[in-house]
């Protein structure tokens, strides 16, 4: 009797050993499909690539959190770089992610002071100088560089004359098989931004953006801005810090970008300690026209007041809204 007991709780043992073993295989299949889908799945598409707008920059939120510095060009290089890249792709051991800029891209975005490829060829030049710091907030911090090396291609055709990027490894791996904490927004509503702490700032904004309302808030301090601002050592007067990476910036965003913030900062003493701001999206119709109607090239032109009619169509649902 002992033994059949024995043998009837072994057998059950086994059972719900083999129903673990199923469901962990089937439960690392399911990750993997939606591993692979990544941002597309995460936003309801039916996983079709095309359906990414290559204007969209997506980033893992590790190096939205990171700390680096670079000039403004060298900021804007950098996301139209990143929003070349799929952030569905599942990278290949050894692989390193490239993007191809060309002059006409890089102009029908961006207002060029210089000739399109001078300018992006200079931009280039001092991001490949640019490093930044991973974890920077914790006891130990690791250092990498953005990219493995750049190609340059002069030519008189503004089609032709281009840059080739190659991203490092460790930072294709942050732009690659996508699917959580990552960060996602729209190159061109940075395009009209002068300042590079305008940019980061809008890319924090972004990481903490509600998908469904455009909406949001931040509760950082400021000791902590300025590391991932990279610039204790620029700016170590707090009240400078906050006026030229901080106030300075989001005044900037709230006239030249899809949103509006609101801020306060309290102090410490006599010291400003936080930065509390909330966050809510611009009604479309609001926003800067030079934002509309910046497009990359290589589509098909829409015709005059396209963008507006579209705008309003999705707002009020009216269909004659050819102005």
């Amino acid at each position: 009797l002992n033994y059949e007991r024995l043998r009837l709780n072994y057998e059950r043992l086994r059972l719900n050993y083999e129903q673990i073993i199923l469901s962990r295989s089937m439960l690392a299949k399911s990750n993997q499909v939606e591993s692979s889908m990544g941002r597309v799945h995460q936003l309801g598409f039916d996983g079709n690539t095309t359906a990414i707008d290559a204007n969209i920059a997506t980033i893992d939120n590790t190096l939205v959190n990171s700390a680096y510095s670079m000039t403004t060009n060298a900021k804007r290089l950098l996301v139209m770089a990143f929003a070349r890249q799929n952030p569905n792709h599942l990278l290949r051991p050894g692989e390193k992610l490239e993007a191809v800029i060309t002059a006409r891209q890089w102009s029908a975005v961006y207002t060029s002071r210089r000739r399109p490829f001078e300018e992006l060829e200079s931009a280039a030049h001092e991001l490949q100088r640019c490093v930044l710091r991973v974890h920077p907030t914790t006891e130990y911090y690791e250092q990498w560089n953005f990219t493995e090396q750049a190609r340059y291609y002069p030519a008189d055709s503004l089609d032709d004359a281009r840059v080739a990027i190659t991203f490092t490894t460790n930072i294709s791996t942050l732009l690659s098989d996508l699917f959580e904490r990552y960060t996602s927004y729209d190159l061109r509503m940075i395009a009209e931004l002068s300042s590079f702490y305008s940019t980061r700032m809008y890319e924090l904004i972004a990481q903490f953006r509600n998908p469904n309302t455009g909406c949001g808030w931040i509760k950082r301090s400021i000791d902590k801005l300025k590391i991932e601002f990279e610039a204790t050592e620029k700016y170590s007067r707090n009240n400078d810090f906050v006026k030229y990476c901080l106030v300075n910036p989001i005044e900037e965003i709230n006239q030249k970008t899809d949103i509006v913030i609101t801020y306060e900062l309290t102090k410490k003493g006599r010291r400003y300690d936080m930065l509390h701001l909330s966050f809510t999206p611009k009604d479309p119709l609001d926003l800067p026209s030079s934002t509309l109607h910046k497009k990359l090239p290589n589509k098909k032109a829409d015709a005059p007041g396209a963008d507006r009619a579209a705008i309003s169509a999705s707002i009020m649902d009216i269909k004659d809204t050819d102005w």
